[in-house]
């Protein structure tokens, strides 16, 4: 992705500035931005990104969308919201769980 690749070229100083150009003139009301570009966010601007898409209804309807996006979200709030997974029967879904975990960790 173009933007991504743009944001991720950038001083990690200038990306919020540059994404917040970006989409100045794009409704993103119901926008999900793509994990790529919230990979290179600075920290806050990815948080702020990651609250507003769990927002959005379809998101909050497929806990694995909610649990996805909360691991964009700063560790404490992303660490309880995958509690459930991590306790979970299903070994796939506590799997899963984890993988999401170590992500939220490493951002």
């Amino acid at each position: 992705m173009a933007l991504a690749a743009l944001l991720d070229a950038v001083a990690p100083s200038r990306r919020g500035e540059l994404y917040s150009r970006a989409m100045a003139e794009v409704d993103t009301a119901a926008l999900v931005p793509a994990a790529e570009i919230m990979d290179v966010l600075p920290a806050a601007v990815r948080i702020r990104e990651a609250t507003r898409v769990l927002g959005l209804a379809r998101i909050r309807e497929r806990e694995s969308e909610v649990r996805f996006w909360s691991a964009y979200l700063a560790w404490p709030d992303a660490s309880a919201t995958l509690q459930a997974a991590l306790r979970s029967g299903d070994a796939d879904e506590r799997a899963h769980g984890y993988a999401l975990l170590v992500e939220a960790a490493r951002r």
